[in-house]
């Protein structure tokens, strides 16, 4: 299974974990009191929104959204899907940069825009003027 599948998946399920202990916590503390006696109807119609809205607090993960967060999520994109892992390691390289949170904004931009030109070239069988030909 792919690393950062596993990753994610472990993920959403420690904080699924998480969020049904903290209901579990919320209804063990909450104040207790008698309650008449629900008719089926009522309690399927309160199951069913129970379960819409802890549906809608687990499917609406937060993301960063800032550009350089999608810029660097566009990087990692297609690195992975080309296999050109060593694309970013060579930048990296150049710039003196251990890791991508270390680049400026505008090294991100330029990253960006390099993997850009890469995809560019692989589909239209053409090389980069800095880059060995492709033929």
């Amino acid at each position: 299974m792919n690393p950062f599948l596993r990753e994610e998946l472990s993920n959403i399920f420690a904080e699924e974990v998480a969020a049904l202990r903290a209901g579990e916590l919320l209804r063990k503390a909450g104040p207790k009191r008698r309650k008449r006696p629900a008719s089926t109807e009522e309690s399927t119609m309160r199951a069913w929104k129970a379960q819409e809205v802890s549906a809608a607090s687990v499917t609406a993960p937060v993301i960063d959204t800032s550009p350089r967060a999608v810029k660097t999520r566009a990087i990692l994109r297609i690195a992975h899907t080309y296999g050109w892992q060593d694309a970013i390691a060579h930048f990296l390289d150049t710039r003196r940069a251990a890791y991508l949170s270390d680049l400026t904004d505008p090294q991100i931009e330029d990253l960006a825009q390099r993997m850009d030109d890469y995809v560019d070239a692989a589909m239209t069988g053409c090389s980069l003027a800095d880059c060995l030909p492709a033929n």
